[in-house]
């Protein structure tokens, strides 16, 4: 977890979902990391929507 808000700190969100990632693989029921992710997603959808609209 804290490789992940490092990166998160830094805002390189993609090693931090890459890193709350692995930590779901290890424990599915993780909420703090499914949460995270889902902050880092919200925030790459305010600057660039566009981004998942493939």
């Amino acid at each position: 977890m804290v490789s992940g808000k490092l990166e998160q700190k830094f805002q390189n969100w993609g090693k931090a979902m890459n890193a709350y990632s692995k930590i779901i693989q290890i424990e599915p029921e993780n909420i703090e990391a499914k949460n995270r992710i889902k902050m880092i997603q919200s925030i790459l959808n305010f600057w660039n929507p566009e981004m998942f609209n493939l």
